[in-house]
This record gives C-alpha cells, sequence and structure tokens, in this order.
C-alpha cells in the first residue's frame, strides 16, 4: 500500500499543469477487497482533465452541470442533474422516485436552457410540475 502511494506520488511529479484545477487528491478505495485509486480534482475543465494522459475519460465524472453540458452535451449534463439529486437525497436518508428526479431533470434542461430562466419565467412551466404533482397524489 505504501509503495503504491508512492509511486503515484513519484509519478504525479511530473505532473501536467491545468491552470484551472486548484487541488487535486489521491483517493483509495479499499472496500471491494482490491485497491481503486480515484483521482479527485477541485476546478474546473472537465475537457483537460478528461484528456489528461492516464485519466480515463470514460470513467470521468463531474458535479458541475454547466461544464457537464459544454463538454459532453445536455444529455450529459440531465444525467448529471439526476445523479446529483438521487446522491444528495439519499445522503440525507430521503428517498425520490427515480422518474420524479427524472422529470425535474427533463425540465431543468428543457430545450437546452439550463438555469437560465429566472424565477418569475419558470412560472409558465410550474403547470407541469402541478399536472405530474396531480397525477401522483391521485393514482
Amino acid at each position: 500500500k505504501y509503495y503504491s502511494c508512492y509511486f503515484l506520488k513519484r509519478l504525479l511529479t511530473s505532473r501536467k499543469c491545468i491552470p484551472e484545477v486548484a487541488r487535486a487528491v489521491i483517493h483509495i478505495d479499499e472496500q471491494s477487497g482490491k485497491n481503486k485509486y480515484k483521482l479527485l480534482v477541485e476546478g474546473d475543465n472537465l475537457r483537460a482533465v478528461m484528456a489528461t494522459h492516464g485519466v480515463n475519460g470514460s470513467r470521468t465524472t463531474s458535479n458541475n452541470t454547466y461544464e457537464v453540458e459544454r463538454t459532453l452535451g445536455i444529455e450529459a449534463a440531465r444525467s448529471t442533474i439526476i445523479n446529483e439529486i438521487q446522491y444528495t437525497m439519499v445522503n440525507h436518508g430521503m428517498s425520490i422516485d427515480r422518474r420524479h428526479v427524472m422529470l425535474l431533470a427533463d425540465l431543468i434542461t428543457h430545450k437546452q436552457m439550463m438555469f437560465k430562466k429566472t424565477c418569475l419565467e419558470t412560472k409558465m412551466y410550474s403547470k407541469l410540475i402541478k399536472v405530474a404533482a396531480f397525477a401522483r397524489y391521485n393514482s
């Protein structure tokens, strides 16, 4: 365990500098019996992190929905919204039906206009939420 961390530290001395990244931490996940290493990065520029040599871009995630939308598209941003809401609710001891979270994510990403609306402009979409809530309570 010590030698593998030492080896990773030696590899990271010649690291690639991404100006938007403020901090990076190596996390060792020992739950599955095998040592899995995760590189946790604080900052922006998902595209540069995914393109870094040694980083598996297909397993790279971000909780910044704006950046995910710019880098991977609106469907990936929708998936990020769903995963982040589910993660937050589960950690607070609540469970929400995934279909309701998907409906909320669809509403947020409607016409690729994530979070660009003010509270007053969302009133026209409130009817959709009311209909969905009414259907849930009456079924």
